[in-house]
């Protein structure tokens, strides 16, 4: 529930004038704008998931284009993350969604 911040209530001559202010807390936004590759991405992930079996999923032919507009701003962005972080170009990598993204899915699918 939001709270309301305190009334100033001051008193003037024949009267008394109330003043609410706006709270200065900003909420974050719980969905930040991302490209309709990521989205399309963080939608197919599922588990920890190979490169290979990412471009099966998302039907796509082109593994620099995975890379480029898919795979690499969702890790910027936080919402993907590498199971080998210390080996990136290891035969054995896989992805799986953040805790950033799997926020960004429950919020896509309400």
């Amino acid at each position: 529930m939001n709270e309301l911040p305190e009334p100033k209530i001051e008193r003037i001559s024949g009267g008394i004038c109330v003043t609410i202010s706006k709270s200065s807390s900003v909420t974050p936004q719980v969905t930040p704008q991302v490209t309709p590759q990521v989205k399309r991405l963080i939608k197919f992930i599922n588990d920890e998931m190979s490169r290979q079996e990412i471009q099966v999923a998302l039907h796509l032919t082109a593994r620099k284009n995975l890379n480029l507009l898919y795979i690499a701003p969702a890790i910027k962005a936080g919402y993907l993350e590498m199971t080998i972080p210390e080996k990136p170009k290891s035969s054995k990598q896989k992805y799986r969604l953040t805790p950033k993204g799997i926020a960004f899915l429950a919020q896509e699918k309400k």
